[in-house]
């Protein structure tokens, strides 16, 4: 489940050196600690529900 999780994704031609992040809003609110390197599988699920909702 990913509902704890918030993801942030960059356009990556507004903001080409910023990264892919994943904050867990339940443990750290202020999203202060970025976890997406430590946890691939939740950031490439989140993603894949971003671009189906785009299709929609």
């Amino acid at each position: 489940m990913t509902d704890s999780y918030k993801l942030i994704v960059p356009n990556s031609k507004n903001r080409p050196n910023e990264k892919v992040q994943l904050f867990n809003i339940y443990e750290d609110p202020l999203e202060q600690t970025d976890i997406a390197d430590e946890n691939p599988s939740i950031v490439e699920e989140l993603k894949k529900k971003i671009e189906e909702s785009w299709k929609n």
